[in-house]
């Protein structure tokens, strides 16, 4: 009997024991699966890519894009936008503007002095179509800059010029001639307002024209300026000023780091239209204005600091989008 209750307790024991080994053994395993779930799922994010049709990429990497710009409600409004052509034709009715919960509410005066001058230093970048979801993902750096509920847009512009260039040829090689470098007819997809615009001298003048190229409000012009607005109105209206070629483009706005000061734009989808020849590019073009009185160094510093949180490779450079339509299609048809 004794021996028996002796063999029954040794069974038990050995059950205890192999219990608790399977315990063990269980927590071990859930453990090990818990901490390289993560790390499984990164790598696996990390090698898919979803491209548009236009051959950019939309999102790179989920887990690169993790509390982006593009992860708040208005993510499918955005990629929308974004995935649509410049066309009028493409855009719905109901198209919907950008909205940010966190953007920074602009008003319009900031980015103009008289309502029709603006004066500012603008440093560029060219940038890979990916690049710009990167640098939405920089959420403490760009804060959206919304002006009229939106901070995306699309741009519409008309260049004029006589049928020498006398204007765009100032610009492209650098004549430093004391007369305007564009002359130009913009307007938004957004906005009811169609401008008139002119850079001259590191300064650009715009003002709100009507449908038959008046001037809406005169008397917001600078008083020195006012003359050759006035003047190279009348000359488009006559036909001594004729359309050379459309630009069209999709901008995206921000300031940086909550400083209405410094502007920051990113310009996609970049189409022009030369005498009825399309051009699209295949690079996406970054813009930073900040006030002349800031030191050059600094604002390289910026992009610095951008580009080693956003993984990006940007640098500023001499580009024109006026040059660069220049030398893709007018030079080879100038008589």
């Amino acid at each position: 009997m004794n021996k028996m209750n002796k063999m029954n307790n040794g069974d038990i024991t050995m059950k205890i024991l192999l219990g608790i080994f399977a315990s063990i053994l269980i927590l071990y395993l859930l453990n090990t699966v818990y901490t390289n779930l993560p790390n499984y799922i990164s790598k696996k994010n990390s090698k898919t890519k979803t491209k548009t049709k236009n051959n950019n990429y939309q999102l790179e990497s989920s887990n690169e894009l993790n509390d982006s710009a593009l992860d708040d409600p208005a993510d499918s409004i955005l990629n929308n936008f974004l995935d649509t052509s410049c066309s009028k034709k493409e855009y719905s009715s109901n198209y919907t503007q950008c909205y940010s919960s966190y953007g920074y509410d602009v008003n319009s005066q900031m980015l103009t002095i008289g309502s029709n001058l603006v004066e500012r230093t603008t440093v560029k970048a060219v940038m890979k179509p990916g690049d710009k979801y990167k640098l939405m993902n920089l959420k403490d750096y760009f804060i959206p800059s919304m002006l009229n509920g939106t901070f995306c847009d699309v741009v519409f512009s008309s260049y004029y010029d006589y049928p020498d260039l006398f204007h765009i040829s100032n610009k492209v090689f650098k004549m430093k001639k004391n007369i305007s470098k564009a002359i130009r007819i913009r307007y938004y997809h957004f906005e009811p307002n169609v401008y008139f615009e002119l850079k001259y001298n590191g300064v650009k003048i715009r003002t709100v024209i009507d449908s038959n190229y008046n001037i809406v409000k005169p008397e917001s012009i600078d008083p020195k300026y006012k003359e050759m607005v006035m003047t190279l109105l009348d000359k488009i209206k006559s036909g001594e000023l004729t359309l050379v070629f459309k630009n069209t483009y999709k901008r995206l706005s921000f300031i940086y780091k909550n400083d209405p000061s410094i502007r920051m734009t990113m310009d996609t989808n970049i189409e022009f239209d030369h005498n009825g020849k399309k051009i699209n590019t295949d690079f996406d073009i970054f813009e930073l204005k900040y006030p002349k009185n800031m030191e050059y160094s600094e604002v390289e510093n910026y992009l610095d600091e951008i580009n080693e949180l956003a993984g990006t490779k940007l640098k500023f450079k001499d580009f024109s989008k006026v040059e660069y339509l220049y030398h893709e299609s007018i030079e080879g048809v100038l008589p």
